[in-house]
């Protein structure tokens, strides 16, 4: 690459570091506001309904259908992986453009802002109905409003600001802002950008990290947190490059306005969960490293990859009583550590397909301030989260899905002290251990490409550790989801 060429990407990803330290900034500033917002309207995946990837404003500005994109929404098709990865810009619709000059910059942006509604409405039914007080209920939402598409030449977004379940407002959920663009390192062809998200795996290509991966909707997420990497949120600025097309990389920092929760018990209330809330260290770091490629021929496609974080918590505790709160030493930290490995498969089968997606999150804990709260007996413990899923996808318009969980940890004596009934709303409220799994099946219908109709049940062999009582959990959720 030659000095002029250099100097130009130089000057590009300058202009682009200003916008984007304008916006951290702001985020900087108002971390209350943001943490509000989160809490009043979480994103939505894992642990709530779904989440949202398929955007009608992206089809309005490409001029191309949802199927060019998707395969049943929100999985990508590798037009869609290279439309994400490129900054959300390639557009077929009118543009409002100027030159650049001596006396102004250039400008590109769509003639009609790129906005779109998402709805959903869902009914579940559990096995354990005394448990459950909204059983069979009829949930009618969440509302989710979209501004994504492109901005300037190459800069484009996702995001997303969904209503809070009180109905009274709205607050920023999924956030993915890009800066791309393309370059030739020695006759190799390299797309590179900077990101600006505020959820961990959001910027992910694929659909086997957290916050992209199935299920795309939850019944009940099950005992305890996720894990930390899912749980990252904040600004993150970060960098990435995809090389000839089958190695990429990502490196970001997540500044967290929350703490990182722990399902524990302690010895002076009795069953009350006491919850680290403390303060996050500033920032957090995440990396992301994938390869992919096509096996053979172009209708054999396979992503193997890796990521993690590191998130330090100096705890503070709610619901202990003052004399295990007093226990804390200050400075005493919480840490987690996620290291995973994952793979996504697509086998194309003339206008049908198959597609597996399978993550093995190991998070490595190190409890200092929960041990000197008294909460915790281990400093040093574990949770390890795997999950899989097979789908086969009958043109673009049935699904049928198989999934398998499983999720395995330190038994913690003084954490975990009960013989709990494994009820998440009712019995005594304790929990073995943090073991669980199980199974979901799922048979989605899109009579439309942008309307999809699912039926989704989730079986638990085991729930917080226990197999008695299991079944109690096991839930039949059918939705309906719009995007336009």
């Amino acid at each position: 690459m030659n000095k002029m060429r250099l100097r130009r990407i130089a000057r590009r990803l300058g202009a682009f570091g200003l916008a984007m330290t304008g916006i951290l900034a702001a985020v900087w500033v108002l971390p209350p506001v943001v943490h509000r917002a989160r809490r009043l309207c979480p994103v939505v995946h894992p642990d709530s309904v779904t989440a949202a990837g398929a955007v009608p404003s992206y089809a309005r500005q490409t001029g191309m259908s949802c199927s060019a994109c998707h395969t049943i929404f929100p999985e990508l098709t590798p037009f869609g992986r290279e439309f994400k990865l490129n900054g959300y810009t390639m557009t077929n619709t009118k543009q409002i453009e100027a030159d650049a000059s001596s006396s102004a910059p250039a400008l590109k942006f769509n003639a009609l802002a790129p906005l779109s509604v998402m709805f959903q409405t869902s009914l579940t039914h559990y096995n354990g109905v005394a448990n459950h007080k909204e059983n069979n209920g009829v949930v009618l939402g969440p509302l989710s409003l979209f501004y994504a598409g492109e901005i300037s030449q190459h800069t484009g977004t996702f995001l997303q600001v969904t209503m809070a379940d009180s109905g009274s407002n709205f607050g920023f959920d999924t956030v993915d802002l890009r800066y791309a663009n393309q370059a030739t390192l020695s006759g190799v062809p390299v797309t590179y950008g900077l990101a600006l998200d505020n959820a961990g795996t959001a910027e992910d290509l694929w659909n086997s990290t957290p916050h992209w991966g199935y299920p795309y909707m939850d019944a009940f997420p099950g005992r305890g947190d996720g894990p930390a990497v899912a749980s990252l949120s904040g600004a993150a600025p970060g960098a990435y490059a995809m090389v000839d097309n089958h190695v990429y990389a990502y490196v970001g920092v997540y500044r967290q306005p929350t703490g990182k929760s722990i399902l524990m018990t302690d010895n002076t209330s009795g069953n009350t969960p006491v919850t680290s809330t403390g303060t996050v260290h500033a920032w957090s770091p995440y990396w992301r490293l994938a390869w992919q490629g096509n096996l053979g021929n172009d209708d054999n496609y396979l992503e193997v990859g890796t990521f993690g974080t590191n998130v330090r918590v100096y705890g503070t505790f709610t619901n202990a009583d003052a004399d295990v709160a007093a226990g804390l030493s200050q400075g005493n930290s919480d840490d987690f550590t996620d290291n995973a490995v994952d793979a996504q498969y697509e086998l194309h089968l003339g206008s049908n397909m198959l597609v597996a997606h399978a993550s093995d999150i190991y998070e490595a804990q190190k409890l200092n301030a929960a041990v000197a709260a008294g909460a915790v007996t281990d400093s040093v413990q574990h949770v390890n989260r795997i999950n899989a899923d097979v789908g086969y996808i009958l043109g673009n318009r049935w699904e049928v899905r198989g999934a398998y969980f499983t999720t395995t940890g330190t038994h913690d004596a003084y954490a975990f002290t009960g013989t709990g009934d494994g009820f998440p709303n009712g019995g005594d409220g304790t929990v073995a251990s943090v073991n669980q799994d199980g199974y979901i099946a799922q048979v989605d219908f899109l009579p439309t490409q942008n309307t999809k109709l699912s039926a989704q049940y989730t079986a638990y062999n085991k729930y917080g550790g226990l197999v008695d009582g299991a079944s109690i959990n096991n839930a039949l959720v059918i939705n309906a989801w719009w995007m336009f």
